[in-house]
């Protein structure tokens, strides 16, 4: 953090575009490369269960009772991803 603390202002702004552009470009690149490794899993005859988030959340209802009052901005961010 100092270095960039260094910076001009004008060097920060770019730095800081950029490095928004990279992890919006990585997340997205992620997402691609997860499908294709899926994907070739399948082919290679791999039985793959997706999870179907419903029954996870029927089957974390205790968890939700005990902790979701504390964390439902978190929980409801994590669900709308």
């Amino acid at each position: 953090m100092s270095t960039y603390n260094k910076l001009s202002q004008e060097d920060k702004v770019i730095f800081d575009k950029v490095g928004r552009e990279v992890s919006e470009w990585a997340f997205n690149n992620a997402k691609v490369v997860f499908e294709q490794d899926l994907q070739s899993l399948r082919d290679e005859g791999m039985t793959v269960n997706a999870l179907n988030p419903e029954d996870f959340t029927d089957q974390s209802k205790l968890v939700y009772e005990k902790y979701g009052s504390k964390y439902m901005d978190l929980i409801n961010q994590i669900k709308n991803m």
